[in-house]
């Protein structure tokens, strides 16, 4: 064979072989994972919610002149004016103002709405049968009636039959035992029989 020969087909053979190479080598690149320049993503964080503690409440019963009477639950900061709004609001022939509708609730109260009627009757009552029905309302604690769950011992001596020592009685009680479910559960104080329970029944709520 020529020189000549021999050199061309060495370099033939040099130029294939750096040929195969290259795609060989950019083969492997094109598997290699990309590191591409670039903010990292950002982790996701679950969210955690928190639960508020449920605020207290009460149950109170409203009964008579409403809209829906029955049992109402309110927040524990409620005033009656709110459990008469949550009973359906008062009825027509209903005496609202007979109430402080201002006051406080407790859990367990029932609170009775008078009649227009049933008003003028226990203020006049109160006042041995005057005609002062508005004079009667301011002096007492709860629109003519005495409220043996919130009235102090001093007004619970406004009541019929009721002395120093009955009253602190009452107080004790409801301290104790809770309040009063009705006028009828006064009966739970020492000294407060039916015939007590009668005397006071025109002059006392819960």
């Amino acid at each position: 064979m020529e020189p000549r020969v021999a050199v061309t087909i060495v370099v033939t053979l040099a130029i294939l072989a750096g040929a195969v190479w290259a795609i060989i080598a950019g083969g492997s690149r094109a598997t290699e994972p990309s590191h591409a320049s670039g903010p990292s993503p950002t982790p996701s964080y679950a969210t955690l919610s928190v639960t508020e503690p449920p605020e207290p409440e009460v149950v109170v019963f409203v009964s008579g002149a409403v809209t829906a009477p029955g049992l109402v639950v309110l927040p524990a900061q409620a005033r009656v004016a709110d459990a008469l709004e949550a009973a359906g609001g008062a009825a027509p022939e209903a005496a609202p103002d007979a109430l402080n509708l201002a006051r406080h609730v407790t859990d367990g109260e029932h609170i009775h709405v008078l009649t227009h009627d049933e008003w003028e009757q226990h203020a006049a009552a109160a006042t041995g049968g005057g005609a002062d029905v508005a004079g009667t309302l301011a002096a007492t604690s709860d629109g003519g009636l005495i409220n043996v769950n919130s009235a102090t011992v001093d007004e619970l001596q406004g009541l019929p039959g009721v002395g120093p020592a009955i009253a602190a009685r009452i107080s004790d009680e409801r301290d104790t035992g809770g309040p009063f479910a009705s006028v009828d559960d006064l009966q739970r104080v020492a000294g407060i029989g039916p015939a007590t329970v009668e005397k006071l029944r025109a002059h006392a709520t819960v």
